[in-house]
């Protein structure tokens, strides 16, 4: 069994992989979701003072309480959304303790890339365009209620997406600004991409766009919303198990193979 560093996105916190992590838990896996806030999380505060290198540290710190944890494997990192930033610079400072890299629909940057560069093409038709409202003085954004079903949760059912909606909190303006500075750990970890088809936050065309970019060994496919967690956790469960159980891919599909 392994165990999965879950990291989350924009205006989300670690609640949100909770029907996730009841399904990984029953298959015998272990999981610690990392809140990237900190201890002040949901404040306007704290997203205003969170930096790039500050939720990087914090997943650092999870994936080496795993590795000491006493599990079999190494820890496998997931990411969603804009998570991909913060676990793509922690992954280059702890790659020898990592089995896997996932990134789950969420944003993949080179070296010197930030979340600014990687949304200034392909968000045209993101639904996030609509509900996002930006609050220069205090340094955040926050996602409109009223657009997040849309953005996020089109595929949940009523009263998951409500709950979650409930949840969603002020993000860091900074850390989308910050560029990643450490080296791309092609080579070193594992990579895969789980792109989601009917994601309204990050179009599928822009998933495939910066997946192309990296070439992770393997390229999964679930026909779901943003929020895979949420709609499809079994599924989702169900891919990360495979990965967890053959990290190198050998019994996966080729590259863009499509296991939902």
């Amino acid at each position: 069994m392994s165990h999965f560093v879950l990291v989350h996105g924009a205006w989300h916190g670690p609640w949100c992989w909770q029907p996730l992590e009841a399904v990984l838990r029953g298959m015998g896996h272990t999981t610690e979701a990392v809140e990237l806030h900190g201890d002040d999380a949901g404040s306007t505060g704290a997203a205003a003072r969170l930096t790039l290198d500050a939720s990087a540290g914090r997943v650092v710190a999870a994936v080496r309480r795993g590795a000491d944890g006493g599990s079999r494997t190494r820890p496998i990192l997931v990411a969603h959304s804009m998570g991909g930033l913060a676990a793509t610079q922690a992954a280059a400072l702890v790659a020898d303790e990592l089995a896997a890299l996932v990134y789950v629909c969420a944003f993949v940057p080179g070296p010197g890339e930030s979340m600014l560069d990687l949304s200034a093409t392909g968000f045209e038709t993101s639904a996030v365009r609509d509900c996002r409202v930006v609050d220069e003085r205090n340094g955040c954004s926050a996602i409109l209620r009223e657009g997040a079903v849309e953005a996020f949760y089109g595929c949940c059912e009523p009263k998951a997406a409500a709950w979650a909606q409930e949840r969603l909190r002020p993000e860091s303006l900074l850390v989308e600004t910050q560029p990643v500075t450490a080296p791309s750990v092609s080579g070193r970890v594992p990579r895969f991409y789980v792109e989601c088809t009917r994601d309204r936050a990050i179009p599928l065309a822009k998933q495939r766009s910066m997946h192309r970019g990296f070439a992770p060994e393997h390229v999964l496919t679930l026909d779901t919303d943003h929020s895979p967690f949420l709609s499809r956790p079994v599924e989702l469960a169900g891919l990360l198990d495979r990965v967890s159980g053959d990290p190198v891919g050998g019994q996966l599909p080729p590259p863009g193979g499509d296991l939902s």
